[in-house]
């Protein structure tokens, strides 16, 4: 894990979910709500979700860090 920890709020979009995962260069990322666990996102998860399928349309391969890139590809 992380130090300090990076969590995403439930608020969160899916494409800014995204963008944290890959400026962090993170697969997993929790999501928090008033202090407490209440989920958990994959990359794969992203992936699969509409919402954020045009964000990573606009990724090249070179973008994504590099244990990231078989999920992008």
């Amino acid at each position: 894990m992380s130090k300090p920890l990076i969590a995403a709020s439930p608020k969160m979009s899916a494409g800014d979910v995204a963008k944290l995962m890959f400026e962090q260069k993170i697969k997993k990322l929790p999501i928090v709500e008033n202090g407490r666990l209440v989920g958990l996102v994959t990359l794969t998860d992203l992936i699969r979700s509409q919402d954020v399928f045009s964000f990573l349309n606009g990724l090249s391969t070179k973008d994504a860090p590099k244990r990231m890139k078989k999920v992008v590809n």
